[in-house]
């Protein structure tokens, strides 16, 4: 029996050797769906950053202070000319008003300029970022076919039930105001 082993064992040594040595070594891997676009998510990801950087609080603040700029002005300019309508001397008094009514007009013209241009800049700004967020959403839609484990899908529906779940539990514990007592004494 082990002379029938060993018999056995130096046939499959003698036939390893004898078999020429492979120096490569080939596998063909054949994916069923095409490779994810890593490139177009990155486009997606810095055309989404620099919409961020383009929008910020601090234009919708600067157009805001402008428009409480000027409605401060034109107060102070129907004040001034009130006062200037009561004491209108025709004197010293009448054009020292007439002077600081112009100078007032004149910030407000400048103020208007600077609204004007302001909000061209904005609308402009509106009309690209509109655009660039519709390209995203097709973009991002295009990418979503790829989510093959439905994990977008997943995370939509467990947003859509947080929202659902918030507005239930709002519902349970809004409080009722208590009833007023009647007015009189009570017995």
């Amino acid at each position: 029996m082990k002379l029938a082993a060993f018999v056995s064992l130096w046939a499959l040594f003698s036939l390893t050797l004898q078999a020429a040595p492979r120096d490569k070594c080939t596998c063909e891997l054949n994916l069923p769906e095409k490779a994810f676009p890593h490139g177009k998510l990155q486009t997606v990801e810095g055309n989404a950053t620099d919409c961020n950087i383009h929008v910020t609080p601090q234009k919708a603040l600067e157009l805001e202070s402008l428009l409480l700029g000027l409605e401060k002005r034109l107060t102070q300019l129907h004040s001034d000319v009130s006062i200037l309508e009561e004491e209108n001397d025709g004197e010293l008094y009448g054009v020292l008003s007439l002077f600081i009514i112009e100078n007032e007009m004149v910030e407000i013209r400048q103020l208007m300029e600077k609204l004007n241009s302001t909000t061209v800049e904005h609308q402009v700004l509106t009309a690209d970022t509109v655009q660039q967020l519709e390209d995203l959403k097709i973009k991002m839609i295009e990418l979503e076919k790829f989510d093959t484990m439905e994990v977008v899908k997943g995370r939509k529906v467990n947003k859509r039930l947080k929202s659902a779940l918030e507005t239930c539990r709002g519902g349970v514990n809004a409080t009722v105001a208590p009833t007023p007592p009647p007015y009189g004494k009570r017995k």
